[in-house]
């Protein structure tokens, strides 16, 4: 696969319906938990907290460089003296496997003010104990941390 040149920005509000959709959509197709819920109330109770969770957070958005539109992955998260919460990395299928969600969690990292590594969302091919790599000494996954920080 040809590289691609990126580079990292903060969210804009113009951003928020596609990282709110792909959040939504992909969550649910990748955790088997989520799919047991209904579809209607699934969509329409964590819209509401992906919108508290984002407006509330470190959001990062990889884009290409020459096409500004085209977002290639995100991040979202919080720093916070006790733990970082990491709510969601995402990066679309066909910019996998080059780098960039690893660039993302680097830079969250560089931005954690604590060792401990809080997950508010799981998917079924995540793996929590690669996460320690990054430095994190404990890692946990936590959905009901969503109330507690927002």
């Amino acid at each position: 696969m040809e590289a691609i040149n990126y580079h990292i920005r903060q969210m804009t509000k113009e951003d928020v319906p596609f990282i709110t959709r792909t959040i939504l959509f992909s969550y649910q197709s990748g955790n088997r938990f989520i799919r047991s819920i209904d579809k209607d109330s699934y969509l329409r109770n964590h819209n509401l907290d992906i919108l508290e969770v984002i407006g509330n957070s470190d959001c990062l958005l990889v884009v290409d460089t020459k096409d500004q539109s085209l977002i290639l992955g995100f991040i979202a998260f919080h720093s916070r003296e006790i733990n970082t919460i990491l709510h969601y990395v995402y990066v679309r299928n066909d910019f996998r496997g080059m780098g960039i969600s690893r660039k993302m969690l680097e830079i969250m990292k560089e931005k954690s003010k604590s060792q401990n590594l809080i997950l508010s969302h799981l998917t079924d091919s995540f793996k929590p104990a690669a996460m320690k790599k990054y430095g994190y000494s404990k890692v946990l996954f936590n959905p009901y941390i969503l109330r507690i920080y927002t």
